[in-house]
């Protein structure tokens, strides 16, 4: 913001598909949520990156690093204190970084982890 102040005319709203749906309804309005809830009455909006060009959050700009604005969604869980963890939250992680499960995220125009991600994953899940 360049030292700017806040506009304290903000709105907020507790879910990102309202958000999206406002935003959608202001020619003036600017939100921020997940690409998942991108309509026809929205777009991305690029920015510029250090080499002076501008990007869109396409898969290949987030996974790459090269688009700044990106916030990875993180699953913390809890084991027992012998180290084991509850097996049905076990299966539905390892269901969520699979492909059938990485598949149904693809089909819902989200952005799917990498093999590299899905490998740490399963590791962290063991």
């Amino acid at each position: 913001m360049l030292g700017a102040d806040y506009r304290f005319g903000g709105r907020f709203e507790k879910v990102s598909s309202a958000l999206v749906q406002s935003v959608g309804a202001d020619d003036t309005a600017i939100g921020f949520a997940s690409v998942m809830f991108a309509t026809a009455r929205t777009r991305l909006v690029p920015l510029q990156v250090s080499d002076g060009s501008y990007l869109l959050p396409s898969y290949e700009n987030t996974v790459s690093g090269r688009y700044p604005l990106v916030r990875p969604l993180v699953i913390v869980f809890n084991r027992k204190p012998d180290g084991t963890m509850n097996p049905v939250v076990q299966e539905f992680l390892r269901f969520a970084v699979s492909r059938r499960g990485q598949r149904i995220i693809a089909l819902a125009e989200g952005y799917p982890i990498t093999l590299e991600q899905q490998q740490a994953a399963l590791q962290a899940i063991k």
